[in-house]
């Protein structure tokens, strides 16, 4: 744990002390349609969100930081146990990870993602997707005693040390996570930007929604 909020205060000494949040950050909007992409996934496969789309009622797609985050590490876990569930609603699930391709693999075949996973180590598919850096979230992240409380569990579930999973170059950013959930023609049902690092759609709202529909047809 010490290590790691190591990396939060050398990244916190880079920030310009009148940083302030920009309250006038585009967003994608619910009705809206989706950008749509075509790029390969973690094991260098052609993925296309259309083809995706097309075979599932409907897509969550998640936008995480890098896999060696503790609250990602965490947020990936609820994924995974919660993927059947998912799936029984009528979900596929889209995960993209900031991490780069090689790193991010190690971390998919350690933990036995069963999801689809993309590294966008370059950030393409979170600027198409509106997804915001903001430094002064991620400090009012690192006050909440829950996102405290979420990191140390998220560094208790990796299977190896979290610098394990982390590229040459890479280090704490202020991108705060997004998720969406996407209807089979692509259009966006729910956009949901957070407001802390561990701040996610919760997944039980998303199955029980949707059980609520099928039980009112």
């Amino acid at each position: 744990m010490i290590s790691l909020m190591l990396l939060f205060l050398a990244f916190f000494a880079q920030i310009p002390q009148d940083t302030a949040p920009n309250q006038d950050i585009p967003r994608l909007k619910e009705g809206e349609k989706a950008p749509l992409f075509k790029i390969e996934d973690v094991y260098g496969k052609q993925f296309k969100l259309k083809k995706i789309l097309k075979s599932n009622e409907k897509t969550l797609l998640v936008f995480m930081r890098h896999a060696w985050c503790p609250v990602c590490n965490l947020r990936s876990h609820e994924l995974i146990d919660n993927y059947k569930n998912l799936q029984a609603a009528g979900y596929e699930v889209v995960v993209v990870y900031e991490s780069k391709q090689e790193a991010l693999l190690r971390y998919v075949e350690d933990h036995q993602l069963p999801f689809k996973v993309i590294a966008d180590p370059q950030g393409l598919l979170y600027k198409e997707y509106k997804v915001e850096r903001n430094a002064e979230k991620l400090k009012a992240s690192l006050k909440r005693k829950e996102t405290l409380e979420h990191i140390e569990k998220g560094k208790n579930m990796y299977k190896k040390e979290f610098k394990s999973y982390m590229a040459e170059g890479e280090s704490v950013d202020a991108l705060i996570p997004a998720d969406f959930v996407l209807d089979h023609k692509g259009k966006i049902i729910k956009a949901y930007y957070g407001q802390y690092l561990d701040d996610h759609l919760p997944l039980e709202e998303l199955v029980q929604t949707t059980l609520q529909d099928t039980n009112s047809h």
